[in-house]
């Protein structure tokens, strides 16, 4: 019996293709198997088609086929809670839990805390109970995670108030430019469209602030700082561009919208405690005004002592887009630990400290 973990890519879009350059490089896992959502890409041998040189798996919509793979867990980067109905990627969670094999998820937003009676929107009673139990029957374990949420605006400021006495409120920025990123979601998320025009993401969050998946985040970090949200609050901002803007995902003509920031906000005795800031372009010239980066995070921790941290990425890999390679390490990194953890959800608090990988303790993707 081989000693390297058996693992299975699901999904090869902006995170998969990540994730499976990094299960090439790593020498205690080994393919096993590949699902693609695209009819161009099935039936190909996956290496080829991130530019390296064939590994001898092919890809596969076949869902019942990868079901039936002996693999020791799943790498799950297909949409979720971009898809608004949670119904097929909790099928697919559950099945391949039931069959024995262990899932390390990014897909659904919502699942990275779980809190009963936490109202927040897709991650139903019903369909986390599934979860549970396809854990139970195939006495396998699931871990969702990502980067925000799943690290940048929930785990880092955790792990940064370490070192306080005293927290009296939280406040992250994200900051992201999008002119390199590829994405069918741009309109649902707001670019594009004429101020006014309604906008199926932010249209959301404004009937129901409480329902957004970025409001358990902010629970998991009242929680642990021993504070209870009383309220969520949802404030949005946009900006427009005189000329045409030309990006990866297509052109934006002048006058709709290339830049979007919204926040939302947990109030605690009437006091703003957690506040979320997002923060999205897709022109540099945008909003000037705005807090400026190509793909940074800022933590503002206001307390005793008071404390000011930002992180800011960059990579060469395939689109320059660094959070979707974060999201993708965020879950092949923890492969080890979820391996090792009891059947059930994993909830992250319970998580041991995971780390990323020296260069040196890597193969050469490139040759296959």
């Amino acid at each position: 019996m081989s000693s390297r973990t058996r693992v299975i890519q699901w999904g090869l879009g902006n995170v998969g293709r990540h994730s499976l350059r990094g299960i090439l490089e790593r020498p205690d896992l080994e393919l096993v198997g590949a699902r693609v959502y695209q009819p161009g890409k099935v039936g190909r041998d996956v290496a080829e088609l991130i530019g390296l040189p064939p590994c001898g798996i092919t890809a596969t919509d076949d869902v019942d086929a990868i079901v039936a793979l002996d693999a020791d867990c799943v790498l799950y980067n297909g949409l979720g809670s971009a898809l608004i109905d949670l119904t097929e990627p909790v099928n697919d969670l559950a099945r391949l839990l039931e069959s024995g094999k262990n899932v390390v998820s990014s897909a659904i937003d919502a699942f990275v805390y779980l809190k009963p009676g936490l109202a927040v929107d897709h991650a139903k009673p019903e369909l986390v109970e599934r979860i549970r139990r396809a854990c139970e029957i195939g006495q396998t374990s699931i871990y969702n995670t990502g980067m925000t949420p799943g690290f940048a605006i929930d785990i880092w400021p955790l792990v940064m108030s370490r070192v306080t006495r005293r927290v009296d409120s939280v406040h992250v920025t994200e900051v992201v430019n999008l002119r390199n990123y590829e994405s069918s979601m741009m309109t649902v998320m707001g670019f594009g469209l004429v101020p006014g025009e309604p906008s199926l993401m932010h249209d959301f969050f404004r009937q129901n602030p409480a329902g957004s998946v970025y409001v358990a985040p902010m629970h998991m970090i009242a929680d642990a700082m021993g504070a209870q949200i009383d309220t969520v609050t949802y404030d949005r901002q946009v900006t427009t561009s005189d000329e045409p803007v030309v990006t990866a995902s297509g052109q934006f003509d002048a006058g709709t919208i290339v830049g979007i920031r919204f926040q939302f906000t947990g109030w605690v005795d009437e006091k703003p405690f957690v506040v979320l800031d997002f923060v999205w372009r897709i022109d540099d010239a945008t909003a000037p005004d705005w807090p400026a980066g190509y793909c940074r995070w800022i933590l503002d921790l206001e307390g005793d002592p008071s404390l000011r941290s930002s992180v800011e990425l960059s990579t060469e890999m395939d689109a320059k887009r660094p959070t979707s390679l974060t999201v993708a390490m965020s879950c092949l990194n923890a492969v080890p630990m979820v391996m090792a953890a009891a059947p059930g959800i994993v909830e992250p608090f319970r998580v041991p400290l995971v780390a990323g990988r020296s260069g040196s303790s890597l193969r050469d993707s490139s040759v296959g």
